[in-house]
């Protein structure tokens, strides 16, 4: 943390001579930046793990001083308590395996600490808040015995000009009034450290400001959208009643915004024949032929969804074959045979309804055919989706969105529709309001997905201006 060369005493001439120290180094850090005299083209990550030192009884336990000696360890430091230390692991590389690298170094200098703890009959503990605290715990008894944390207490106090007021509102709610600095030592924090490019530092900065907003910012990485969405469910049932106020879905929309999209019903149909020679066909039933019949009956069933009425911007619906298989080598009727149909379906339409549909078209066929054996099973649908314009925190936060990128675009999104089914459906069916865009993409579920990253930068920056309008301004942006 530098040299702790402290005074007591400040008088007026002392404080101007700091102040323009201070301002002489800033203009110093500008002149490098604005010469290239900083590092660029490397990221780094780094972290800090604070922890507290407890007792048997799990309370707090004031040696800090006597855990740093007997560790030994230089990555370990003091904080403002006696009861409290701080970790500074090594900075890495922003590549490979450095989280794991991390984790590694950090289960390391913990085991360190807790074993240098354990000769004073003490422990380490992780925990934000000590729920043991108390407050004769935080005067200044407490306080670690170190000029800079007295001088820090005292400038403190003396700016504050009276006592410290503490307001926490929660499922309890905590009201007091301390006359030192100690409430900070109440919690305990892993923090991580990101080394970037001067250039890059004001964009990543006001990022990480957006998204540590007044309004909590969820980021959802979830997996196997074009199957189940195992991934969305399980978010889903992880924040329970916790929902968010809003959802946006970052899918390729060329940044417009997707105010409808197509649903979806995967249908399997098995079919029973009975095994012959070919040369004595009349003796069995070819499974082959009336899987023949479906695929032809359903390209028909999808001519008439095609001519139908459309909606404004999600088209039409569609019915496909898009999986068919049978027999089992040359010579012999087919004693089994299979399809899957697909069934897209446009707002409006209930995607379970294509099984009725696949199902009444094998009743037709087996009134025509009595030799006909087939099972129709669902085996995934997916509703449509429509954005609501009746919901104030989705077009609050469509507008913004909107707003935002039309002062990058130079124009203003469009509402359009997508052929596609997306998990925007899944966020609004369980209560929350969801607005879909993204950057142009392409590729889908092929060997080579695309993104551009033009409009990726213009997104980014957009959501950066939405965060902060939609959850509330962050303080110091720079």
């Amino acid at each position: 943390m530098g040299e702790h060369d402290i005074e007591r005493e400040f008088d007026e001439g002392k404080l101007q001579r700091f102040t323009k120290a201070m301002l002489d180094d800033l203009r110093a850090l500008a002149f490098m930046i604005e010469n290239d005299r900083v590092e660029t083209g490397v990221r780094r990550i780094g972290a800090e793990q604070e922890m507290f030192l407890v007792g048997r009884n799990l309370r707090p336990a004031p040696v800090a001083a006597e855990v740093l000696e007997l560790s030994g360890d230089a990555r370990l430091t003091t904080e403002i308590a006696r009861f409290n230390l701080e970790a500074n692991l090594t900075p890495l590389l922003l590549t490979g395996n450095c989280f794991g690298q991390m984790e590694s170094e950090l289960k390391q200098v913990i085991a360190t600490a807790r074993n240098a703890a354990a000769q004073v009959e003490a422990d380490v503990l992780l925990s934000g808040i000590l729920p043991t605290l108390q407050k004769s715990d935080l005067t200044l008894d407490s306080i670690t015995n170190a000029p800079r944390y007295h001088q820090l207490n005292r400038a403190v106090a003396g700016l504050r000009g009276g006592p410290f007021s503490i307001h926490i509102k929660g499922l309890d709610e905590l009201q007091i009034t301390h006359d030192n600095i100690m409430m900070e030592s109440c919690n305990t924090s892993f923090q991580v450290h990101f080394q970037v490019s001067p250039a890059e530092f004001a964009n990543c900065y006001n990022i990480a400001q957006a998204i540590t907003a007044p309004g909590d910012v969820v980021l959802a990485l979830v997996a196997d959208e074009e199957n189940a969405s195992l991934g969305t469910e399980a978010v889903l049932e992880f924040l329970g009643g916790r929902l968010p106020d809003a959802c946006l879905v970052g899918e390729p929309t060329w940044l417009d915004l997707a105010v409808a999209h197509r649903g979806y019903a995967v249908i399997q149909v098995a079919f029973t024949g009975q095994a012959a020679h070919s040369s004595q066909a009349a003796l069995g039933v070819n499974a082959v032929s009336h899987l023949g019949r479906l695929i032809a009956v359903v390209e028909e069933r999808d001519a008439v969804l095609a001519a139908g009425p459309a909606h404004p911007v999600a088209g039409t619906g569609s019915m496909m074959t898009t999986v068919a298989g049978g027999g089992t080598s040359p010579f012999v009727l087919a004693d089994a045979a299979f399809a899957v149909v697909e069934r897209r379906t446009v707002p409006g339409e209930a995607s379970a309804d294509g099984l009725a549909e696949v199902e009444a078209i094998l009743s037709a066929m087996r009134g025509g055919d009595p030799s006909v054996q087939a099972e129709a099973s669902l085996l995934l649908s997916r509703e449509a989706w429509e954005f609501d314009p009746g919901s104030a925190a989705g077009t609050a936060l469509s507008g913004m969105l909107a707003e935002a990128l039309g002062a990058r675009l130079g124009r203003v999104p469009r509402p359009v529709g997508a052929p596609y089914w997306m998990e925007s459906a899944l966020w609004q069916a369980a209560g929350v309001p969801t607005v879909v865009c993204g950057p142009a993409g392409g590729g889908m579920h092929a060997e080579d997905e695309w993104v551009d990253l033009g409009q990726v930068r213009a997104y980014a920056d957009a959501l950066v201006d939405t965060i902060r309008t939609f959850c509330g301004p962050p303080a110091n942006a720079a």
